[in-house]
């Protein structure tokens, strides 16, 4: 358990957007402890903060001393991602998920690349595999509503935009996704009632965009 510990604080850190505990895996990697796992949370950290041929450096590292440790490629994956090399960033993601087929950072970060790509059949198909693992996270719901209008399937993307606030109801872009279908359907009504319900449930900016999805 103690050797866990401050792996379990840098993926903390990195889920806060806490950049300054890299400073604990720089210390990890000087004593050598559990050196596969330091490596690869420096080069996450290094990834967030930009340092991108650091990153690739201590991934090459890690690729090379740990071979068999598979999330050296989710790690590659996020490299690329920032380096928006695409082709080899879901060759990264596809290779975690063959190791771990319910990796569900892998399955959402390749669901957007996917729908960047504007393969949106490819990242509705990845966060309903999320949704499958992880049924009450609304974010899933969300991004498959996102992608969902993007395809032009609005109905479909209303009713993921409704449960994902079912599942957060201070999700407010979900409200706001809402309101945005209804209004490409010439439904000014309907939009201006998702809006209504976006400054009930607490959002502070709901009033300002009243102008851009009433009318």
């Amino acid at each position: 358990m103690r050797a866990q510990a401050p792996f379990d604080r840098l993926r903390a850190a990195l889920d806060e957007g806490n950049l300054e505990l890299i400073s604990l895996a720089d210390s990890c990697l000087r004593q050598n402890y559990q050196t596969d796992s330091a490596l690869y949370y420096h080069s996450l950290f290094l990834i967030k903060k930009g340092r991108l041929a650091e990153a690739k450096t201590q991934i090459a590292l890690l690729e090379k001393k740990y071979p068999d440790f598979y999330m050296k490629d989710y790690a590659y994956a996020l490299y690329y991602f920032e380096s928006e090399n695409y082709g080899k960033c879901t060759d990264r993601f596809n290779a975690v998920l063959k190791k771990n087929p319910a990796h569900l950072k892998s399955l959402y970060n390749r669901a957007l690349v996917a729908g960047l790509l504007a393969d949106y059949k490819a990242a509705i198909e990845d966060l309903s595999a999320c949704i499958s693992l992880q049924p009450e996270q609304a974010m899933y719901y969300y991004s498959r509503a996102y992608w969902h209008e993007m395809d032009g399937k609005l109905d479909a993307a209303g009713n993921d935009y409704e449960m994902a606030i079912r599942k957060n109801s201070r999700l407010f872009d979900a409200y706001f996704g809402i309101a945005n279908c209804y209004r490409l359907q010439k439904n000014n009504d309907k939009a201006c009632e998702a809006i209504d319900r976006a400054e009930a449930a607490g959002s502070q900016v709901a009033g300002d965009l009243r102008q851009t999805y009433c009318h």
